[in-house]
């Protein structure tokens, strides 16, 4: 349900004296709670600062879990693998999945792959990193 309209048109469908303006005004659904909403901003995601807070709240929770079995996993390999970390992770990942059908009406809660990669760029980079001599 995206598509962008006149701010004058959106006044006068609502009711409202028409205001006009040369910004286009954006409706989408908001990520957090599905409701339709409008906005000037070209990137709005959020229908209210509420559903925006929550939305970020419910991935640092997440991420922070997350984050430390990577962690455990990168520099404690043998740990990881005595925990079958891997497994546990999928099924922290599925208990999430299973959390949104639930509470959410199944939309998704997590940003594109393609979208957070444009605000990490650098992770496209190779670094090639010299060896070391031994000291003999």
């Amino acid at each position: 349900m995206r598509g962008v309209v006149s701010a004058s048109r959106l006044d006068a469908s609502e009711g409202r004296e028409a205001v006009p303006t040369n910004r286009a005004v954006k409706t989408f659904e908001c990520l957090e709670c599905g409701k339709a909403a409008v906005s000037t901003a070209v990137n709005a995601e959020f229908c209210c600062s509420a559903c925006r807070k929550t939305w970020n709240n419910r991935r640092l929770v997440r991420g922070a879990e997350l984050y430390d079995f990577m962690m455990v996993l990168r520099f404690d390999r043998g740990r990881a693998k005595a925990l079958r970390l891997w497994t546990l992770m999928w099924r922290l990942v599925a208990l999430f999945r299973d959390e949104d059908w639930r509470e959410r009406a199944g939309r998704r809660s997590w940003s594109p792959a393609e979208q957070v990669l444009d605000k990490k760029a650098f992770l496209h980079a190779v670094v090639v990193h010299r060896q070391r001599r031994r000291a003999r």
